[in-house]
């Protein structure tokens, strides 16, 4: 759902696009559950010292009453059901802002480009080494970042076209080690003067092909090629 709200009345409607996630919300209630046995467990040490005052369990007064003795000291708990009700009642919400006039779903699709654009340049940092340029003058700098440009949209190409592989093995079809995998091949120069594809392709190799969309027959054509075009120049 959207609402339309003045959040920080500064007088400019914003549209605040609210929803919820029924496994997420699974999640932060086992989170949740966690997260209060662990505060009984640290309650009930604080009462066996017997030494506690007021001040010292201050922090757990929003979702536990809290009894104390004639002089002052801490001596028994009990949790407020009812506020902790109020926080698991609101697991599995989550909003976006915006100011632009948008519905819930364009606004959850451009969130998902977003995340999808910073994850795409912490991939540029982690696999391609950029960050740190290691450059000396911008005409450099803009050539490398160019180049890592045209190097992330042929990495996310293998990623999407991986994706089904992906699935029947999570460990095999990782774009590092379907690249790494592609590194064992090569071509050696023989006595004939010319150059041969080094290995038979493997099964794994046919169907990573396959994924992007290749033959065998069609890989061995292109390297065939590139290897002329190397001895002609």
């Amino acid at each position: 759902m959207t609402v339309e709200k003045d959040l920080f009345n500064t007088g400019k409607k914003e549209y605040v696009h609210v929803y919820y996630n029924g496994i997420e919300a699974e999640k932060e209630k086992i989170t949740i559950n966690n997260r209060f046995n662990k505060m009984d467990e640290e309650l009930e040490k604080k009462k066996e010292k017997k030494i506690k005052k007021a001040e010292d369990v201050k922090s757990y007064e929003k979702y536990y009453r809290l009894g104390f003795d004639e002089n002052g000291y801490f001596m028994n708990y009990q949790r407020k059901d009812n506020e902790i009700m109020k926080l698991i009642n609101k697991a599995g919400y989550f909003a976006i802002v915006t100011s632009k006039k948008m519905s819930a779903e364009e606004a959850l699709e451009t969130y998902r480009d977003r995340d999808a654009v910073e994850k795409i340049f912490r991939m540029e940092k982690t696999y391609l080494g950029n960050d740190v340029f290691r450059v000396h003058s911008e005409e450099k700098l803009e050539s490398k970042v160019f180049v890592s440009f045209i190097a992330l949209i042929i990495r996310n190409e293998i990623y999407q076209s991986l994706k089904e592989l992906y699935k029947t093995n999570r460990k095999e079809y990782t774009v590092p080690k379907v690249l790494k995998d592609y590194e064992r091949l090569g071509v050696t120069k023989l006595a004939d003067e010319k150059y041969h594809i080094r290995y038979r392709l493997t099964n794994k190799q046919k169907k990573i092909l396959k994924a992007l969309g290749a033959t065998e027959e069609e890989y061995r054509k292109f390297v065939n090629e590139q290897m002329d075009m190397l001895v002609n120049n």
